[in-house]
């Protein structure tokens, strides 16, 4: 989402909920840059997986260094602390998600998946992905959206894993979700296994 249009609005109203959200980032082109890369000198999975996870971070900073209220977070007690500040957090992932049990190494867990991850170690019990593409209007299967390429293909087992509550919602719809958090309702298309 770096080129998009939007992007100024979300962070706008996720760095305006004073710690009611916790953001996780893509890696936009700084992930793009490992892809290429990987392709060049054909290094192992591993590493691109961590080179993007750090990716992840670069663009963290980006938005950090673009809206003060955004603050860069680490572990869970600086998530939390940041949230009792009323700033929000953006999770610089490498720290926890680097080897984490039950995360493969491989480019298939991006954010999407790390963010669900981080959902679940937090004890978060809803998570709202914000996606480029169209999405249905009330519910979809994460299996046929991973085999879209609208979500990651190891977020569909890590969703039936955790039981969360999973939504996404398109990106042109900030204002509807700005909405519904200051309702404390949550909106978009809710991610199903079955059915």
């Amino acid at each position: 989402m770096l080129g998009s249009p939007y992007l100024r609005h979300w962070f706008d109203l996720l760095a305006a909920s004073k710690g009611a959200v916790v953001i996780v980032t893509g890696g936009g082109p700084f992930a793009e840059a490992v892809r290429a890369a990987q392709r060049q000198w054909r290094f192992n999975e591993s590493s691109a997986h961590r080179m993007a996870i750090l990716a992840m971070e670069q663009f963290a900073f980006l938005l950090c260094g673009l809206e003060p209220r955004l603050q860069p977070a680490a572990s869970r007690s600086a998530i939390d602390q940041a949230c009792r500040r009323g700033t929000t957090p953006v999770w610089l992932p490498a720290h926890m998600a680097f080897g984490a049990a039950g995360l493969p190494e491989s480019w298939d867990v991006t954010s999407d998946s790390l963010a669900l991850w981080l959902a679940d170690a937090l004890g978060i019990s809803r998570l709202v992905l914000v996606k480029s593409a169209r999405l249905p209007s009330k519910m979809a299967n994460a299996v046929l959206l991973a085999s879209q390429g609208i979500i990651d293909p190891f977020m569909p087992s890590l969703l039936s894993r955790t039981g969360l509550e999973c939504h996404a919602i398109e990106a042109g719809k900030a204002s509807l979700f700005a909405k519904a958090l200051r309702g404390g309702q949550v909106v978009g298309t809710r991610l199903t296994i079955d059915g």
